[in-house]
């Protein structure tokens, strides 16, 4: 059987992004003297503010809200007027109408933020300004072509099945080490293997129609750069490697053709969320990317992962958590139960080279490491700008086994964060599988207290590599009783 191994581009392996809309400069009459991208913040909540909280509810079940979304809420242990609230309903619709009527085109609603993004020429943009109800508008910045630096590091053509009685090597082909390393090899064998599990998966598409995704359980996927229902590439207006990274990414996680690829957690649920336009590189997609993620919390995803890193209009001192708005957004999803995995990137080996929104509070950032457990050259480094620790854990993104895009039977290798990022999100998925009531914060204290540096983090590694049985088998009883928070510090109250 002929085996190739080269090394030629294919597609970035992490994601270089927009700035920060809260952040982007003044309005550039010359370069908007026609149409351009904005963010409305509306000052209030309109008609919405009078609801009780009855009403409040009915207006969110109305607006998509889902009782898997409900159900994990509780989990996280909200409950009363923090179960659901005035950020699960859109903006006023009267608002919206508003800044229509006066010309502009609607691109995304944000619940959690109040805002909506519009397209519009700068006499329009003008004129909504004045509106009672709006507080502020801000231009999106303007992008730049992407700068990508990425490689596969080998290609094969998928081995035959193995035959009856093969040992797990042969079973798991070339992910064998990706799983193992993580132990999810035994997590397998006593049946962890993501099942009754939703994940959201953000990125540049999904073609589908490679032989490891024979099986895969898709729950639903949404086109958020061209609106609409299929995420796979589309001829009339994608470039021709637009879902390549995604298809790669996913296949890390969901794929299964024994012998070749087994993913980490291959019978979870999965919404797909096609968010990156690569063809270019602007702060819309960041847009896209935030409603992504309200979408998929209403559906009810308990874990997110996605292999992107906004990074080229921030200043380092923005990675504090909370000023990116992406960051922010997923500070809110955690709130809301949605354990977020995402790339720290691959601009190490210097300190506090991350990006958004692996800093944030509320997100695993992910490093890479090789299949000796060597940190890779490439991976990201912290600490964060306010002093924390990160990345928080790390995984196989060196020559990590996936599918090979565009192709039905061939496999690739690929190297960067981006892969670390879903070995880590599946392992998430499993042992949520395995403690469906187990919170959020739950979940990462047991992945950080056994993980391979859990008595030594630090800003290469982290905690370290993850043990998924062990986290699975954790308890509090024979957990430490103190936990090396983020910043160094001895913290009880971080993981609660």
């Amino acid at each position: 059987m002929k085996r190739l191994l080269l090394l030629l581009p294919i597609l970035a392996v992490s994601t270089i992004f927009a700035e920060s809309l809260d952040n982007a400069e003044a309005f550039d009459n010359d370069a908007c003297s026609s149409i351009c991208r904005y963010w409305v913040q509306f000052s209030d909540r309109g008609q919405w503010e009078y609801l009780d909280s009855d009403e409040i509810y009915e207006k969110a079940i109305f607006n998509g809200l889902t009782q898997a979304s409900i159900d994990r809420r509780v989990v996280e242990g909200l409950e009363g007027d923090s179960l659901i609230t005035l950020a699960d309903l859109p903006p006023d619709p009267e608002y919206i109408d508003a800044v229509s009527n006066a010309g502009a085109e609607i691109r995304r609603i944000s619940r959690w933020f109040n805002r909506i993004s519009i397209e519009a020429d700068l006499n329009i943009v003008n004129d909504i300004k004045l509106l009672p109800f709006v507080s502020e508008v801000t231009a999106v910045g303007r992008g730049y072509p992407a700068s990508w630096a990425y490689e596969e590091a080998g290609r094969w053509e998928g081995y035959p099945a193995p035959g009856e009685g093969a040992d797990l090597p042969g079973m798991y082909g070339p992910s064998y080490m990706q799983n193992l390393q993580v132990n999810a090899i035994e997590a397998h064998r006593q049946g962890y293997t993501g099942r009754g599990v939703l994940m959201l998966i953000l990125d540049s598409g999904f073609e589908l129609s490679h032989e490891a995704y024979s099986s895969l359980d898709k729950f639903t996927e949404y086109d958020f750069v061209e609106d609409d229902d299929y995420t796979g590439l589309e001829i009339d207006v994608d470039s021709k490697g637009q879902p390549n990274h995604g298809t790669g990414c996913l296949s890390v996680i969901a794929g299964y053709r024994p012998g070749n690829l087994i993913g980490i957690a291959y019978e979870a649920s999965f919404i797909l969320a096609k968010t990156e336009d690569v063809r270019q590189e602007v702060v819309q997609e960041e847009d896209d990317f935030i409603a992504a993620m309200e979408w998929g919390e209403r559906l009810g995803a308990r874990v997110l992962g996605a292999s992107l890193s906004y990074k080229d209009w921030y200043d380092v001192t923005d990675y504090d958590g909370e000023t990116p708005l992406t960051s922010r957004a997923a500070n809110h999803a955690r709130k809301l139960g949605v354990l977020s995995v995402t790339s720290m990137g691959n601009e190490g080996p210097q300190p506090m080279t991350l990006g958004a929104p692996a800093e944030a509070f509320g997100v695993i950032g992910a490093g890479a490491v090789d299949s000796t457990g060597k940190v890779a050259r490439f991976s990201s480094r912290g600490p964060s700008a306010d002093g924390r620790t990160k990345p928080d854990l790390t995984a196989m993104g060196i020559r990590t086994a996936c599918v090979s895009p565009q192709t039905e039977h061939y496999y690739s290798r690929w190297n960067g964060t981006s892969l670390s990022q879903p070995v880590l999100s599946a392992v998430c998925a499993l042992v949520r599988g395995a403690h469906p009531d187990w919170s959020t914060g739950k979940v990462e204290r047991a992945l950080k207290e056994t993980a391979s540096h859990a008595d030594r983090p630090d800003n290469i590694y982290g905690w370290g590599i993850p043990d998924v049985m062990a986290a699975i088998n954790w308890t509090e009883d024979n957990a430490s009783k103190t936990v090396v928070d983020k910043t160094g510090e001895i913290n009880n109250s971080e993981h609660k």
